[in-house]
């Protein structure tokens, strides 16, 4: 026998509210002035920031380092695009 027989199912919701494109754009444009004014570390510091190995920080973070991806795209004769 079930439980909830004869009850009405609820309506869906959605569980995130989307934005606007305006605020998208904007939400961009004050992340990326915040982004902007990191400073770029190594790989080593980073762990320590993180509290991290750094081989745990290498594994996790290289993907996103020019200083490391730059030789190997040059390596196979390609540039790879800047992120602005």
């Amino acid at each position: 026998m079930n439980p909830i027989a004869g009850y009405e199912k609820p309506a869906a919701t959605p569980r995130v509210t989307a934005f606007t494109p305006e605020e998208e754009q904007l939400l961009y444009k004050h992340a990326n002035k915040a982004f902007g004014q990191f400073k770029p570390v190594s790989i080593e510091v980073l762990a320590g920031l993180l509290g991290n190995a750094p081989a745990a920080a290498w594994r996790h973070y290289t993907a996103w380092s020019n200083e490391y991806n730059d030789p190997l795209w040059e390596a196979l004769g390609e540039r790879k695009p800047k992120v602005a």
